[in-house]
């Protein structure tokens, strides 16, 4: 999907992975870059954890990216994340949003 930048100046393609459907045609989205901006939180995707295809370069999951978006503008599905990868980045999510009920 195209991704604006910060300053909405431009916006480049990049891969996301789909964390919930928001009702409608809405998607809770996570950005996936071959960059960790520096984030602590970032995490690598391990080749054994991509299924159905394969990214093009080394990129990592930042949690700290989220946003949502309608199906219109989601270009295509290039395949699949492991259910326990999914599971580890949604985790990950939560904990960042709720710290405190995250932990309970």
């Amino acid at each position: 999907m195209e991704f604006p930048f910060l300053d909405l100046s431009m916006a480049k393609k990049r891969p996301a992975l789909v964390l919930a459907p928001c009702g409608g045609d809405d998607y809770q989205l996570c950005m996936i870059s071959s960059h960790g901006y520096g984030d602590p939180a970032a995490m690598p995707v391990p080749d054994k954890d991509f299924q159905s295809a394969r990214l093009e370069i080394r990129c990592s999951v930042i949690p700290r990216h989220l946003f949502s978006a309608n199906n219109k503008i989601i270009l295509r599905r290039i395949g699949s994340f492991s259910p326990e990868f999914t599971s580890k980045v949604k985790k990950n999510v939560s904990s960042w949003i709720n710290p405190v009920t995250a932990a309970l």
